[in-house]
Parts: C-alpha cells; sequence; structure tokens
C-alpha cells in the first residue's frame, strides 16, 4: 500500500513540474512576443548555463511567427552553434519564409549546422521540395 501511495504522488509531482515548466515557456513566449525580446533570447543560444540555453531555444518556437523574421537574421551568426539552433528553430516553427535561408546553410562549414538546416527543411515539408528540386537542377 506504501509504494502505490508514493508512485501517486510521484505522478502528481511530475504533473505538477510539467505544467509549471509549460507555463513558464508559454509566460516567456507572450512576454517575448516583440522582436527586441525574441533578439534577446536568441542571443542565449549558445549560453553556458544550461537552463538558460534550453529556455531561450524553447521560447522563439512558442512564439511562432513573430520570431521568424529575427530567426532568419541570425542565420549569419558566426557562431555555428547560434546558426545551428536557429535552423532548428525554424524548423518547429515551420513557416517558409525560412526555406531560402536554411537552403543555404546546406553548404556551411559545421557540419551540425548543415544537419540541422537540413532536418529544419524536413520538419517544413512539401513547401521546401520545390527550391530543393531547384538546386539539384542547377
Amino acid at each position: 500500500m506504501g509504494i502505490e501511495k508514493l508512485n501517486i504522488h510521484l505522478i502528481f509531482f511530475a504533473l505538477v513540474i510539467l505544467q509549471l515548466s509549460i507555463f513558464s515557456v508559454v509566460n516567456v513566449a507572450s512576454a517575448a512576443s516583440d522582436e527586441q525580446d525574441i533578439e534577446a533570447l536568441i542571443e542565449n543560444f549558445n549560453a553556458q548555463d544550461v537552463d538558460v540555453k534550453a529556455d531561450s531555444v524553447k521560447v522563439p518556437v512558442a512564439a511562432g511567427e513573430p520570431a521568424v523574421g529575427p530567426l532568419i537574421q541570425t542565420l549569419d551568426s558566426k557562431d555555428p552553434e547560434i546558426r545551428e539552433n536557429t535552423a532548428i528553430n525554424l524548423g518547429k516553427i515551420k513557416d517558409e519564409r525560412a526555406i531560402d535561408p536554411l537552403v543555404k546553410l546546406l553548404t556551411d562549414e559545421e557540419w551540425e549546422v548543415e544537419s540541422a538546416a537540413t532536418n529544419a527543411l524536413v520538419e517544413i515539408g512539401k513547401p521546401a521540395i520545390e527550391p530543393l528540386i531547384k538546386i539539384l537542377q542547377e
């Protein structure tokens, strides 16, 4: 009986933690509605603090369309980790405006960035097919 009660408490605790983390991301995303806030979060894509980095990578996805412009601008960063995380975010947002900038990353000197761009294009899906075919034909 004691183990069952402990399991119920652990499940309840896990649900509370999950709810708080979702609430936290939604609140940060709603607070990050303008481009300056989003740009500040993007700067943390290569943060040393794992929690800061994890939150900075989640929030642009939660913000959605308003984050696309600043994210696309960030693809030119000299920091490969920022380019990689930006590509990952753009893939999760699935905005077609990101296709051409992501295609340019397919020749990035860092394989992690190239891989992230490839995966992002796969996540965007069907709209990315025509630009990729065009590149193959050239």
